[in-house]
């Protein structure tokens, strides 16, 4: 169907719209309207903004303001009466950055737009542009920070460790060990800091470390019986020297796996005939996998 003349279709934000009753407004109207990159409207309150930054208002609205010339007709049911004029702003931000940043401020939840890594990281610098306040460590923000964490742990610690939240950046660790040390790009460590990258790499590191440890040892001997001699033995402790070696030239140290450990020394017992031998072997593994579950994998 063709639009009337004189007006104008536009794209409006499915919460931020002309009628929305937005938390903290007090059932006031918006009396500002954000224009995004995308050209996305989205209809918000200026004492809102004022209310969390101060500052941040006149940052929002910067120079060239306007006020749309033609009535327009948004694709919600309601048209704002055309004796209100609403101050426009541009805004170089994407609607979807916008969207995210909108909802810190009125301390709703984005959790349902499931913002990818990108844009979330986009949001947080956009709120320190334009002066308003980091949510809170309890905001669903940074929930969803982590839940990236599984499919981009690097940068979910990186943009938690730039805002210092020691319990998420110790949450995310875990998931860091999955990706080696050398991937980190330059950015990606100015925007951990020094502080929060030694501690990743102390954590990768003494995980390295830490595996040696518990792997180097042999299983225990058995007095030397008539069907497993000293020289059957020193064969068995050759074998587990043997795949102790080829398990510490591994990449990714750090990350390896219970299962793994398993696999790897289980030809330890490969032609051992020795009950005693099997046993000790089967002992040494699940002690050995059992040191291993209890080293520490956060920062």
């Amino acid at each position: 169907m063709s639009m009337p003349s004189g007006f104008v279709e536009i794209d409006v934000s499915t919460t931020f719209f002309p009628a929305a009753v937005l938390p903290g407004s007090n059932g006031m109207r918006p009396d500002m309207i954000i224009f995004t990159s995308d050209a996305v409207f989205f209809y918000c309150h200026k004492v809102v903004l004022k209310v969390l930054s101060p500052d941040g208002l006149g940052r929002m609205i910067p120079e060239g303001i306007f006020n749309p010339s033609q009535e327009m007709v948004s694709h919600s049911a309601y048209t704002p009466p055309p004796q209100q004029q609403l101050v426009t702003v541009h805004i170089a931000e994407s609607s979807t950055v916008i969207n995210v940043i909108l909802h810190i401020i009125y301390n709703m939840s984005c959790l349902r737009f499931a913002p990818s890594i990108k844009i979330i990281s986009e949001a947080l610098t956009a709120l320190d542009k334009y002066g308003i306040a980091i949510p809170p460590p309890n905001s669903d923000i940074w929930e969803l920070v982590l839940r990236h964490a599984p499919g981009h742990p690097i940068q979910a610690y990186a943009i938690a460790a730039q805002h210092s939240l020691d319990k998420l950046c110790a949450d995310i660790s875990p998931y860091t060990c999955t990706v080696s040390l050398g991937n980190i790009s330059e950015a990606e460590a100015l925007t951990m800091g020094p502080i929060y990258l030694r501690r990743l790499f102390f954590l990768h590191l003494g995980r390295s470390s830490a595996l040696k440890r518990v792997i180097e040892a042999p299983p225990l001997q058995h007095r030397p019986a008539r069907n497993c001699s000293e020289a059957a033995q020193a064969n068995v402790a050759r074998a587990w020297a043997l795949v102790v070696a080829e398990t510490l030239v591994k990449p990714m140290l750090q990350n390896m796996r219970v299962a793994q450990l398993r696999e790897a020394f289980a030809v330890t017992m490969q032609g051992v005939t020795c009950v005693s031998c099997v046993d000790r072997i089967r002992t040494r593994v699940a002690e050995m996998c059992d040191a291993w579950i209890a080293i520490k994998n956060t920062i």
